[in-house]
């Protein structure tokens, strides 16, 4: 009986590789098919998507602010004679210039004192420094008890104050439907004409919101403005009526109004 012969091996073999073009000299006579091959496409690394959060510049003057306040270094710009008004944005840099200004000349005289700040910025419409030591706010208190800005008969007087030394305004809300919204000065107008016991020169502005016809509007008002709108039934006359205002019972501070 004759033996079966060795069997040839089934794993197929490896293909050959590729050319860019396949089959460009696979076929016979070296011709070629037309079949280009599709582009390999490798996974790409994985990205790293994540964006570092840059720290609001807002963010950490207020947490400046707040400690300064917490160390009784914070000092904020008031006018002498009338320190519920607040400045202008020429009066606020012409303040800001000066202050350097007067670095400035702290440095090139050789002093030993040299003011130091950590932030100098806005507060609720006022010009606010937090003071690096006590010193510091001593010499800024110094400079603007001998400071003004403005021009003329403009001029206004500076000095500095802490936070509880800035006036208590009081939340108030009006509502008024005019059909054409006044704005904002002619309402201060008239309200300051019509009702005499109301200091509009003292309010600050908060918020206002308004429509075709009517506009809302939200003042920090002074305790007098209070005073008087109360014995009024929170009443003002206002062009041919009146209008009715919603007063907060809980002063605060101005510059948190």
């Amino acid at each position: 009986m004759a033996l079966d012969s060795p069997q040839e091996s089934t794993v197929p073999s490896a293909p050959a590789p590729l050319s860019s073009v396949e089959g460009a000299t696979g076929g016979p006579s070296g011709a070629s098919t037309g079949r280009k091959r599709k582009t390999e496409v490798w996974p790409t690394p994985p990205q790293d998507t994540k964006k570092k959060k840059k720290a609001k510049r807002g963010t950490s003057v207020a947490a400046s602010f707040a400690q300064a306040e917490k160390d009784d270094l914070l000092g904020i710009v008031l006018v002498r004679d009338n320190p519920y008004q607040t400045f202008t944005r020429a009066e606020m840099a012409q303040v800001k210039t000066e202050l350097g200004r007067q670095v400035d000349a702290v440095i090139d005289a050789g002093e030993k004192l040299i003011p130091r700040f950590t932030d100098c910025g806005m507060r609720n419409s006022r010009l606010t420094l937090s003071c690096a030591d006590r010193k510091s706010f001593e010499w800024l208190k110094t400079i603007l008890d001998n400071l003004e800005v403005g021009e003329g008969d403009g001029r206004l007087r500076l000095c500095l104050a802490t936070p509880d030394e800035v006036p208590k305004l009081t939340r108030a809300e009006v509502f008024i439907i005019t059909g054409d919204p006044p704005g904002v000065p002619r309402f201060l107008r008239n309200i300051q004409a019509q009702n005499p016991g109301l200091h509009t020169e003292r309010w600050a502005l908060k918020h206002q919101q308004q429509t075709a016809s009517s506009q809302l509007l939200v003042f920090g008002i002074d305790p007098e403005s209070v005073a008087a709108l109360a014995a009024n039934d929170y009443h003002a006359f206002f062009r041919l009526g009146r209008v009715t205002f919603k007063v907060a019972q809980t002063p605060v501070r101005s510059d948190d109004t």
